[in-house]
């Protein structure tokens, strides 16, 4: 993709992912080498936002390995080839994995060599939940293949990605980047024993990833763990007056890492304590910041115009997400995606009926306007939360049972 294509396209995704999320807390950019081929590796839970929050974190140009059915149409594989998206295959795609995944790890090799960027999701699948799946071995062979056939000083980042609300709009999400592993530390193991190097790779990559996440094991036990890690946390911050997002995380995932050593019978023994499904419990945040009475007066004639232009793209949204989009697996992502486009196809058209309708020098300043009333207007909202929860201005646990950790 051309650098200015890219850099322009860079910059329309974070004016989508800021339009969605209320803030996006980024941790440990020192990690991310800036002059050696990177691979990020994520964990995966809530679809293509996974990758473009990383991504847009990375001075440099991204490639994305995705799911090889969506490029079955012609038409298709064009367009998302344009968009720097590389297709892999799975063994559900009935067709000779092997053979066409080599021809993909290549093209990543070239990628590196270029020294652009690849992101991959090291579990190859998702799923909605607050764990770290099992890693695939396709991390590992594209480093060290890189490594050792061009001699590339490759740095895999393991990338966690935490979401307070996997769909709810202006929520807060987390994005930590892990210290770097140097495949070259790999290279001599790789050449005695590629294969059992692969997989302590992907091993030594599993433990670096479940540490900068929220991991919420075993999965056999999972239900009643994640309420039991809110509840937990939420305990020792009601000890604190105020308390960071970051902090909240933290304690969860101190929680969770405590819960992981657990045996078998303690396990067994925490049943009675919860019921409560998974997807109910929700994960902690910091405490409300400090409401202005100002801020919401200076942004309510914003708001209200930012109302008016941005109704329809937004409503449009919506009901094609509910009609198109059963899985909640996908919804916030296509519905990230979907604002971007429907608010950039009205803004275009405010702009065209500005330079019909206006003098020109109003109609010039439009273009301008409409994303800082937007922007305005979500000031305006960001503010009546931060009321609301000033009300209440308390942790509340998704358990009501008094619960301790063995």
């Amino acid at each position: 993709m051309h650098p200015l294509k890219y850099r322009l396209l860079k910059v329309w995704g974070m004016w989508g992912l800021n339009g969605h999320f209320r803030k996006i807390d980024v941790y440990g950019l020192e990690n991310l080498p800036t002059d050696k081929p990177l691979i990020l590796a994520p964990n995966h839970q809530n679809a293509f936002v996974d990758a473009m929050l990383p991504i847009a974190q990375v001075d440099r140009q991204g490639y994305f390995l995705t799911r090889a059915d969506l490029f079955q149409r012609p038409w298709l594989a064009r367009l998302l080839s344009s968009f720097n998206l590389v297709a892999v295959y799975r063994q559900r795609d009935k067709v000779n994995t092997v053979e066409k995944n080599e021809a993909v790890f290549h093209k990543c090799r070239e990628i590196l060599a270029e020294g652009h960027a690849v992101l991959l999701f090291p579990e190859a699948n998702q799923e909605m939940t607050y764990a770290l799946r099992p890693l695939k071995k396709g991390c590992a062979r594209i480093a060290l293949s890189a490594a050792d056939e061009l001699g590339l000083d490759v740095q895999v980042v393991p990338v966690g990605v935490h979401f307070q609300d996997y769909a709810r709009w202006r929520s807060v999400v987390q994005v930590q980047f892990g210290e770097a592993i140097s495949v070259r530390d790999y290279l001599d193991a790789y050449r005695t024993n590629p294969r059992q190097c692969i997989r302590q790779f992907t091993l030594d990559l599993q433990a670096r990833l479940e540490s900068e996440m929220l991991h919420i094991a075993p999965a056999a036990h999972y239900e009643k763990l994640d309420a039991l890690v809110a509840q937990e946390a939420a305990k020792t911050l009601a000890t604190k007056s105020q308390w960071t997002d970051r902090e909240a995380f933290l304690a969860e995932q101190k929680v969770a890492r405590q819960l992981a050593t657990l045996s078998q019978p303690e396990l067994d023994a925490l049943a009675p304590h919860s019921s409560q499904k998974s997807h109910k419990t929700k994960r902690l945040s910091g405490t409300p910041e400090k409401p202005s009475i100002f801020r919401l007066i200076l942004f309510f004639i914003p708001f209200i115009l930012g109302f008016i232009i941005h109704f329809l793209p937004l409503v449009l949204t919506d009901i094609l997400v509910h009609k198109l989009i059963p899985s909640p697996k996908f919804k916030t992502s296509v519905r990230i995606v979907m604002r971007m486009i429907w608010v950039s196809i009205f803004y275009f058209i405010y702009t065209l009926l500005g330079f019909v309708f206006l003098p020109l020098p109003i109609a010039l300043v439009i273009p301008f306007a409409l994303p800082l009333i937007g922007h305005l207007s979500l000031r305006f909202l960001d503010e009546v939360e931060h009321f609301r929860r000033s009300a209440r201005h308390s942790v509340e646990s998704p358990l009501s049972a008094p619960v301790s950790v063995p």
